[in-house]
C-alpha cells in the first residue's frame, strides 16, 4: 500500500525496533506537535527503506510504504542511552 503521508507524524524505525521502543518515539514526536493537547494521537511508522521521495512533490513530502501506525497519549519523556 501506497500512502502520500495522511499523517502529520512519523516514525522511521530499524529492522531490529521493538514495538516498545517506536511507541517511545511515537510518543515523543506527539509531544513536540500541534496535536500534543490531544488526549490520543495517531502516529506512522515504518523502514527506512520503505520511504522515498517523488517526483514534483513539495519540500519535504515523501511517499510511504508498508506503514504500520500506533495510537499513543503524547509524552514528553527522557530518552537515555546506555553507553559500555
Amino acid at each position: 500500500m501506497n500512502a502520500l503521508l495522511p499523517y502529520r507524524f512519523r516514525v522511521i524505525a530499524k529492522n531490529n525496533s521493538r514495538l516498545e521502543h517506536i511507541k517511545k518515539a511515537a510518543e515523543t514526536a506527539a509531544w513536540y506537535s500541534a496535536e500534543k493537547h490531544s488526549e490520543l494521537v495517531p502516529v506512522m511508522y515504518t523502514l527506512k527503506k520503505y520511504v522515498r521521495r517523488g517526483k514534483n512533490l513539495p519540500a519535504g513530502q515523501v511517499i510511504v510504504e508498508r506503514e504500520e501506525v500506533v495510537i499513543v497519549r503524547p509524552s514528553k519523556t527522557e530518552h537515555r542511552t546506555h553507553k559500555q
